[in-house]
């Protein structure tokens, strides 16, 4: 990790939330803050990569080409509940935001990061495993109440075809029909699992089988849009990958 006192460089709109919302002004006291907050994300659990690279700083669903899309809905749909699996950004309605982590360890450093209390938002955080059914059951007055599940960096962490259409199932109990899901994730150009050093092996899904297994769950209309995703020096030379930032429509 670099010394520097601000460890990753931020968009004016970013450094404007940590002024406006956090109250931290100088670019030292904010270098201090996140390198405070990304040792404690690393005390329990696995250093993510985006730990590591400090992506926890600043959002990026606001960066994705939905981003938009998200805001009409908040403001315009009647109930319209959003839930970020594996924890939203500002401009949606906080009444209406959910949270969900499987860590209870890394929803405290989000508040920590924001300087917030759990007694002072009114946005609903919940600590489960979206993969358990008792998790599922304390989320039972949600069942097709959901008007957008987003699922950030998430779906590439899971290791086989299968495990990702259980999740599209369990995300299918929560959506309201017509209701979205989106989010990114890594793909590449087909099934593959790829060697990465000392860290073992990690499988990324194909474009066109994410696609089919949408397809198979019932979701419809799909936007895609994929952008480059530079290689790390323990990944193979020849693989082919990109991020991919989608939407997909319920249509039970």
């Amino acid at each position: 990790m670099s010394n520097s006192l601000l460890p990753v460089k931020m968009d004016p709109k970013a450094r404007r939330f940590y002024a406006d919302y956090v109250g931290i002004t100088d670019p030292d006291e904010l270098g201090r803050h996140l390198n405070k907050i990304r040792t404690k994300l690393c005390q329990e659990g696995p250093i993510y990569r985006c730990i590591d690279q400090f992506k926890f700083a600043y959002s990026r669903m606001c960066r994705r080409f939905f981003y938009e899309t998200l805001l009409r809905i908040g403001k315009h749909h009647p109930s319209p509940w959003l839930l970020d699996i594996g924890c939203c950004a500002d401009g949606y309605p906080a009444d209406y935001l959910m949270g969900t982590d499987i860590s209870k360890h890394f929803i405290e450093c989000g508040y920590d990061l924001c300087r917030d209390s759990q007694g002072s938002l009114p946005i609903r955080f919940l600590v489960g495993n979206v993969f358990d059914a008792s998790f599922l059951d304390t989320m039972s007055d949600h069942y097709h109440q959901i008007a957008v599940v987003y699922a950030g960096s998430l779906i590439h962490l899971f290791h086989s075809t299968d495990r990702i259409r259980e999740f599209l199932q369990r995300v299918k109990w929560l959506l309201r029909p017509g209701g979205l899901l989106v989010g990114a994730h890594v793909v590449s150009d087909h099934n593959v699992r790829v060697k990465r050093g000392s860290r073992g092996y990690k499988d990324y899904i194909g474009l066109y089988e994410f696609r089919h297994l949408l397809k198979s769950e019932g979701f419809t209309d799909f936007e895609m849009q994929l952008d480059e995703r530079r290689l790390y020096d323990d990944e193979p030379k020849d693989l082919v990958a990109f991020w991919l930032s989608f939407t997909a429509v319920y249509q039970p």
